[in-house]
């Protein structure tokens, strides 16, 4: 159901996504035929290596009860309104391959498990920070549900951060993963020191 919610997402959202495996970048379709890894690669390679990013995410997340409670802090080095999507993955879940050749194979890391989101539950972006102040750091606390069948030790979150640009799309600023019971740092060559 998970796979199929962010399958329903992107196919609203980049009109050309016609099968798995596939990624986006930036609402650029890359695909098994539109494109190859190599090509995504080299997009990624292109903005790591641009002068700096404005802000920087960092988490720590840990287990509650039947929930995963993530303390988020987001850093800017410029005033802007934010978005936020925290996704929960878990590594190590069974799930049938077809075409599979080892028992390994049928294994798979990753797995879309839960997310932060505002009224509809098919929408996956996330929810609004709202404005942070040049120069700053804002903190945020959140609670996503969790299944009992879920392993804990297998969980993670992914943050990813974004803005809108001066054409209304939010555009990806910055992202990190911290595994459940963890905590993980900004990580980002900010233009200006703070």
């Amino acid at each position: 159901i998970e796979a199929k919610t962010i399958w329903n997402y992107y196919k609203s959202t980049c009109i050309d996504l016609t099968g798995y495996p596939s990624a986006t970048f930036n609402f650029q379709y890359v695909g098994v035929a539109g494109g190859t890894v190599q090509s995504l690669s080299s997009h990624l390679d292109k903005v790591y290596n641009a002068d700096g990013v404005d802000a920087g995410v960092a988490l720590a997340a840990e287990v509650v009860g039947e929930k995963v409670l993530v303390s988020v802090s987001l850093k800017s080095d410029v005033a802007a309104n934010y978005h936020l999507a925290l996704w929960v993955l878990e590594d190590d879940v069974y799930g049938y391959q077809s075409g599979a050749s080892e028992s390994w194979m049928h294994y798979h890391n990753n797995c879309f498990r839960a997310w932060l989101g505002e009224g509809s539950r098919s929408d996956i972006s996330g929810v609004n920070w709202g404005e942070v102040a040049e120069k700053s750091i804002s903190h945020k606390v959140y609670e996503i549900p969790v299944e009992n069948d879920w392993v804990k030790d297998n969980l993670k979150v992914l943050a990813i951060i974004s803005r809108p640009t001066t054409s209304g799309k939010y555009e990806v600023v910055n992202t990190t993963v911290c595994k459940v019971g963890d905590s993980a740092s900004f990580n980002y060559m900010s233009k200006d020191i703070m």
